[in-house]
């Protein structure tokens, strides 16, 4: 089932986040093609591991091509040097903080990373696969609480409709699932939660919100 899948998501994370303590002292030191080629890799992490748990769960090839990892590469490598710019940036404009503050934040950076190669690995399977809706699922345990977001799970709704979150700070906003960060830019919205879309082609009625 889907939570054996999101098994595949738990055991990426903890990869990541030895990544994550490299990155933190790369950050620190300001070793700027060190950290770019980091945070890529967690990237190219996210995309391989969403490409076979999503290929699985809609039965499709989860066969990565060449080309594929090589373009894969590319977007890796330009949203890491635009992250990493915007990160030592920064910690140049505030010189006073702490090695406990860079390890937070790289924490947090190589977090999201990895979730941005997921979900995009995802949502491109879900339009090769032609997918009708989508459900807010639980993916792996939860770090932080978040009853709004708690309270989508197993919501079934259009592929191409929005959620809308139910409550805390951003009670309202319209999503198009758990990190949607053009909807809503506010990181603390999305991190910890523990939450993903599983994409579908076809559910019963009474599944749909």
């Amino acid at each position: 089932g889907w939570l054996l899948l999101g098994q595949l998501f738990e055991a990426a994370q903890q990869r990541s986040r030895r990544r994550a303590t490299e990155l933190a002292e790369l950050l620190f030191t300001l070793a700027v093609d060190d950290a770019i080629r980091n945070i890529a890799a967690t990237f190219l992490e996210g995309r391989v591991t969403g490409w076979q748990a999503y290929a699985r769960d809609l039965a499709l090839p989860a066969v990565i091509t060449r080309e594929t990892v090589a373009e894969w590469t590319v977007q890796a490598n330009g949203q890491s040097r635009t992250l990493v710019s915007q990160l030592v940036n920064t910690l140049d404009d505030r010189p006073e903080l702490t090695r406990v503050f860079v390890e937070n934040y790289a924490k947090n950076v190589t977090d999201n990373t990895l979730w941005a190669g997921i979900d995009a690995s995802g949502n491109e399977l879900a339009v090769l696969a032609e997918v009708e809706f989508k459900t807010w699922v639980r993916s792996w345990p939860r770090r932080e609480e978040r009853d709004w977001h708690g309270d989508l799970e197993g919501v079934t709704i259009l592929v191409n409709e929005l959620f809308t979150l139910p409550g805390g700070p951003n009670v309202g906003s319209q999503v198009y699932g758990p990190r949607d960060w053009d909807a809503v830019s506010d990181p603390g919205e999305h991190m910890n939660c523990g939450h993903a879309l599983r994409f579908r082609r076809t559910v019963e009625g009474r599944d749909i919100l």
